[in-house]
């Protein structure tokens, strides 16, 4: 295995990590939202 297939390799390696990064932010990041609209609304609703 030659230096360029080592860094193909890692390049998509690198690429997968940085899906999966993102996919765990969103969701934490969307959930957090999520709460934060559900909370305005119920303190909206009960007034």
């Amino acid at each position: 295995m030659n230096d360029e297939e080592f860094e193909k390799e890692l390049i998509k390696r690198d690429k997968q990590n940085m899906f999966y990064i993102k996919l765990i932010l969103f969701g934490v990041g969307g959930s957090f939202l999520l709460g934060i609209i559900l909370f305005i609304l119920v303190m909206i609703t009960s007034t």
